[in-house]
Order: C-alpha cells, then sequence, then structure tokens
C-alpha cells in the first residue's frame, strides 16, 4: 500500500480523541514503525498527564515531552480520558508546529486528505457556539487552524465543519458580493465617522460599562454590550459628525445621515449583544 493510501489509525469523523489515543499518533506518527515507538509514546503520555516525571527520560526526551506538556496544559487539566474533538486536535497539533518547528507527515497527509474529502471544492468554515458566543460564530477553517486565538474560545464547545459544495461557495460568494454592495450603498465617510464615533464612546466614562474590554478576536469590531439601537444613541449624543446638518436648496436643513444609514455603518465596525452583559460579570 502506497503512502498515498495508508490508513490512518485516528478517525477523523469520531466524536472525540482521548489524550492516550491522540498523543502517540499526531505528535510522534512518523516513528510508529520503530522498534522502540510503543516506550516512547507511552513515556510520552504518562508525562503528559504527571503520571511520569523527569528521571525516567532522556534529556532529549524531557526537553521535548515538557514542550508539549505545557503547549496542552492550555486545554486544562489533563487526564488520559480527556476528551477533545478532531477538529480542536488539528489546531493544537498546527499550532505546536509552528511554535516549535516541524511536523508529522502521517498525520498532516491524513488531515488533508480529510479537509479535502468534506470541503469538495467549496467554502471550507468551522461554526461553533460556547458561553462567549451562544448564538454561534463561523470563521474560514484556515483561521481556526494557523491564528494566534485564545484557546479557551474554543474550549467546552460544539464545533461543526459543514461539507460545503459548489452551490454553497456561489452563495457564499454572492453574499460576499452583497456584503461589498451594502457598504458601497453606506458610504466609506459614514463609516470612518461611525468608527471613530464607537471609539471616542468606549474611550469615555461609560465605555467600561458598554463595551467588552477586548475587540472581537476574528472581525476585529468593537463588542458592545446593547443593541444597534442603543449604541446609536450613544454616539448620535456625543459625535458632531453623525449628527451634523447640511443646507438644503430651499433653505432648510436636515441630518446629514439618516438612521437607518447609521444603524447599517454600526453593523460594520461593531457587534451589539445585550447578552455580553453575563460575559462580563454585568
Amino acid at each position: 500500500m502506497s503512502d498515498k493510501e495508508e490508513k490512518f489509525p485516528l478517525n477523523f469523523d469520531a466524536t472525540t480523541w482521548s489524550i492516550e489515543e491522540a498523543v502517540p499518533w499526531i505528535f510522534f506518527g512518523d516513528a510508529s514503525a520503530e522498534h522502540s515507538w510503543p516506550e516512547v509514546t507511552k513515556l510520552a503520555v504518562g508525562y503528559v498527564v504527571g503520571e511520569v516525571d523527569d528521571g525516567r527520560l532522556s534529556r532529549h526526551q524531557s526537553e521535548v515531552f515538557s514542550g508539549l506538556q505545557k503547549h496542552l496544559r492550555k486545554l486544562g487539566v489533563l487526564q488520559r480520558d480527556t476528551a477533545i474533538t478532531p477538529l480542536v486536535w488539528c489546531r493544537v497539533a498546527i499550532q505546536f508546529w509552528l511554535e516549535h518547528g516541524g511536523r508529522q507527515r502521517k498525520f498532516v497527509s491524513a488531515m488533508t486528505r480529510w479537509v479535502q474529502a468534506k470541503n469538495k471544492g467549496g467554502v471550507a468554515m468551522v461554526r461553533y457556539t460556547n458561553q462567549k458566543y451562544p448564538s454561534g460564530r463561523e470563521i474560514p477553517l484556515d483561521v481556526f487552524l494557523f491564528r494566534n486565538i485564545d484557546d479557551t474560545t474554543f474550549l467546552n464547545t460544539e464545533l461543526k465543519y459543514p461539507s460545503l459544495g459548489t452551490k454553497t461557495a456561489k452563495q457564499a460568494k454572492a453574499k460576499s458580493t452583497d456584503k461589498r454592495s451594502a457598504e458601497s450603498q453606506v458610504g466609506s465617510n459614514l463609516i470612518a465617522a461611525v468608527k471613530l464615533a464607537v471609539q471616542e464612546s468606549k474611550n469615555g466614562r461609560q465605555g467600561r460599562k458598554n463595551f467588552l474590554r477586548t475587540s472581537d478576536p476574528v472581525t476585529g469590531k468593537f463588542r458592545f454590550i446593547g443593541s444597534r439601537e442603543d449604541l446609536f444613541a450613544e454616539i448620535h449624543a456625543i459625535s458632531p459628525d453623525i449628527r451634523r446638518e447640511r443646507l438644503m436648496k430651499n433653505g432648510e436643513t436636515k441630518e446629514a445621515y439618516k438612521k437607518d444609514s447609521v444603524i447599517r455603518a454600526i453593523s460594520k465596525v461593531a457587534i451589539c449583544r445585550l447578552s455580553w452583559a453575563k460575559a462580563s460579570g454585568k
């Protein structure tokens, strides 16, 4: 059987992989044909979960295993049966290799085949829900795997990898085109004015009360605790640019920006949710 057809021992469509199942094949799988592999991986799993100390290891093993243990402990308390979804394992593995160098050919090849089979030429997205994003979030698969994101965002959560075919890809492209069109309709000047006003609101006396401290890790948007109507009221009260008036030909004046245009511009720069009040301890 060729390398391309070689069956990888871990099932990527499984619900979860335990520490004991995953560590040997993800991080040491390329050496699985070596006589010492069972003993080495047994020590690796034992060290990661705190059952083996440095006294039983060579200097090289101690360096490798301690780095792996430190990386995996970002996921929380580790035991042999600690279960993590294959999708999260893929991210954990790639982030480890980006930080420490190297990769495991067998695992990466199997993961690539799995991704290609799921994707089928469509748009690869990861959808997840958790306490931070109770209504759900969706990000591109490559962002999920490669971007430096706080791993706690994805813990104790439901992750779904939708298989998106050509039709769905076209729909996604059309949606993206519609989004650009909407931004064009709103106007770059208004978006810039709204972004500045939102920043001023966040920096003001009530900013700590009305906003989460950090921006959204995926979109970079402000995170406002409340509705878009609430944020509109905030920035309309403090920003001359938002509420400025213009002189009409008949001598009358009216506001330069309609409320619904400002609301649409708010959607471009901020995510507004009342549910974040609980997440921030309000």
